[in-house]
């Protein structure tokens, strides 16, 4: 499958998830190719993302998505050691 189809489903499944239009979205995930398709899927799908730094734990995040009203977070189940999903 090509990059834009990926991004086209990835993009069409948040779409049916029934976040609003413009709806701030926050992605923790690590630098990889998927990173920067769930970006682009994000943005085609006309949400707002919120890039969060990997380093951040559990508290950071809840205070920096609460300040910008995220309605969602896409991470990973883990990021090396760290059990993101929790």
């Amino acid at each position: 499958m090509l990059y834009h189809a990926k991004v086209a489903a990835i993009a069409g499944r948040l779409r049916a998830s029934g976040l609003a239009p413009d709806a701030i979205v926050g992605i923790q995930l690590p630098n990889t190719v998927e990173c920067v398709l769930t970006l682009l899927a994000v943005l085609r799908a006309g949400l707002i993302a919120a890039p969060l730094p990997t380093l951040w734990r559990r508290a950071d995040c809840v205070a920096a998505l609460s300040r910008v009203g995220a309605k969602a977070l896409i991470t990973a189940s883990r990021i090396g050691a760290a059990d993101h999903g929790a």
